[in-house]
């Protein structure tokens, strides 16, 4: 009578073990990815200040965007910069529902025939510019090198970097900010490992051995200790290209393209280990 019984609750005991499976596997992918928008080299010129706003507002559309960043390069490569064009910049990133966070790129820093001046007024600009967008997450700023950020969302770490292209005018403060961002970069994966799935690191330059490997070795070797996916996002070459892997197994890199090239880039930090990140471009109409 008792193998009888066990035997009428055989089947019943695989369907539910069979749904106990099911539902852990579409809890999985039920697990929602984290999305943010990526853009830089923008604006470049005057017609493009209208163009520059509207993205700005379309990343804010159907809350699907949790932040953007901006890789750097906010004008075309020119001899000098107003303070006025930095702020204009700063309002319309301000005048954004979600976070906007921003890093230094070359053409309003180190390119400009007076870069000490440039530099100052993105600092005065820019620094702590995070505090203008209230977020239920800490940003943390590298004590020595401010412009140097990091938070975790979503069980994603994000950083961004002072890593410009451009002049090298002086080769001594290039090395110790490199050592300085390198330094940043390991404290955060250190400090972070255990309780993230992925990280992002954006900044403006397209690498460069010749000028940036003092950055990018020591950088490599951390992302392989961190034994997580790793997305390096920057600008400089205004058009979309990705590598993977890049250096290392867990790593990639993804230049976005500039701002009046295509819109925005949305990137997806998924659950699926197979494919950590996904891109989704979409063009301007011809």
């Amino acid at each position: 009578m008792t193998r009888f019984a066990l035997n009428q609750q055989t089947p019943m005991l695989c369907l539910m073990l069979l749904l106990g499976f099911l539902s852990l596997s579409l809890n999985a992918h039920a697990a929602k990815d984290l999305v943010f928008g990526a853009t830089g080299d923008a604006p470049r010129g005057d017609d493009e200040w209208q163009q520059f706003e509207d993205q700005v507002q379309d990343l804010n559309k159907g809350n699907k965007y949790k932040f953007f960043v901006h890789v750097g390069d906010i004008w075309y490569g020119t001899e000098s910069l107003p303070k006025s064009h930095y702020t204009r910049v700063a309002d319309i990133l301000k005048q954004s529902k979600i976070p906007a966070y921003i890093v230094p790129g070359d053409n309003e820093w180190n390119d400009l025939d007076d870069p000490a001046e440039g530099w100052k007024n993105w600092t005065e600009t820019f620094y702590n510019f995070d505090a203008h967008f209230k977020t239920a997450y800490v940003v943390e700023h590298q004590k020595d090198q401010p412009e140097n950020i990091a938070f975790v969302k979503d069980g994603v770490l994000i950083i961004g970097l002072n890593i410009v292209g451009g002049t090298v005018h002086d080769k001594e403060e290039w090395k110790a900010r490199h050592a300085r961002s390198a330094t940043w970069v390991k404290k955060q994966f250190k400090d972070h490992k255990d309780e993230v799935r992925a990280a992002v690191v954006f900044a403006q330059a397209r690498p460069n051995d010749t000028k940036h490997l003092d950055f990018f070795a020591p950088f490599i070797d951390k992302a392989k200790n961190f034994e997580k996916p790793v997305l390096y996002l920057h600008g400089d070459g205004h058009h979309f290209n990705v590598e993977t892997p890049w250096r290392a197994e867990n790593v990639w890199r993804v230049q976005v393209d500039a701002g009046n090239v295509n819109p925005p880039l949305e990137i997806h930090v998924t659950h699926d280990p197979g494919e950590p990140f996904r891109f989704i471009r979409t063009f301007f109409e011809e």
